[in-house]
């Protein structure tokens, strides 16, 4: 483990405990502000999924209580869900939550760096949504291998069958879709998140068909700190344990079939 000064140790423990101060009381006009922002219907749809290149990790040393560390990353990624209040099973839509969640996410203590950025897609429609795939698999590209290609499209098309299936207030509706993926890619990992919002039109026996519109994604991934982690191991084992099975079941989409449309071959 990397040797480090008494000065940097401290504000690395204050930066962790910073890092896990729940979200402050909203204003008045910051509330009226997110009011506007948020519509009746809405909801969130959540996936998340594990993959690996089957190259090797560091010793986890004083955390060998996770057992892997897959396990140390999703009980840091259940610590930002816990503090912004972010429910994943859940299929209702806060708009503070979702952003503080994606603000903690991003703010994570135990990352070497974090990336984030966007891309606009030009169209999609109910007949056309291989470029919502396409699109994720560009952001992806930094930090997962092809090879599991297959796994994270079924995670997406999981996603979109919850869109699918999940009636809200009207007849049209704003699908909140967040992709969480954590990848074990060049003896590093990577914790990641790929989000967007797509406009749904509910038809009578078929369920929501997204309308024909230009989406944006954003994508934010950060690369584990190990030495950090070993460093701080008694604030971690402190914490709720997540391991990655109980981390994948708990997207609100996992127990779902993934949605067989064609659209998603045009």
């Amino acid at each position: 483990m990397t040797e480090i000064g008494q000065a940097q140790l401290r504000q690395e423990e204050m930066d962790i405990a910073l890092w896990q101060t729940p979200p402050s009381e909203l204003d008045d006009a910051t509330t009226s502000k997110l009011s506007q922002l948020a519509s009746a219907s809405t909801d969130k749809a959540v996936g998340h999924q594990a993959v690996g290149d089957g190259s090797s990790l560091p010793d986890l040393g004083s955390l060998g209580a996770f057992g892997t560390w897959e396990s140390v990353a999703t009980t840091i990624w259940h610590k930002a869900e816990s503090i912004s209040g972010f429910d994943p099973g859940s299929t209702t839509f806060n708009v503070f939550v979702w952003s503080h969640f994606i603000e903690k996410f991003g703010t994570i203590p135990f990352f070497l760096r974090y990336t984030t950025d966007y891309v606009t897609l030009g169209s999609i429609s109910s007949l056309s949504l291989r470029p919502v795939v396409a699109a994720a698999w560009d952001l992806l590209q930094p930090f997962v291998t092809r090879e599991n290609s297959g796994a994270v499209t079924t995670t997406i098309r999981k996603m979109a069958q919850l869109a699918v299936e999940n009636k809200v207030g009207g007849a049209e509706k704003s699908s909140n879709q967040m992709l969480g993926v954590l990848s074990r890619y060049h003896n590093n990992l990577y914790l990641g998140l790929v989000t967007t919002v797509v406009k749904m039109n509910y038809k009578e026996g078929k369920g929501y068909e997204p309308l024909q519109q230009a989406i944006q994604m954003y994508r934010g991934y950060g690369l584990l700190d190990f030495d950090k982690c070993k460093r701080h191991a008694d604030n971690l084992l402190e914490w709720d344990g997540q391991d990655v099975t109980r981390w994948a079941c708990g997207a609100n989409s996992a127990s779902l079939p993934p949605n067989q449309s064609p659209a998603w071959d045009q």
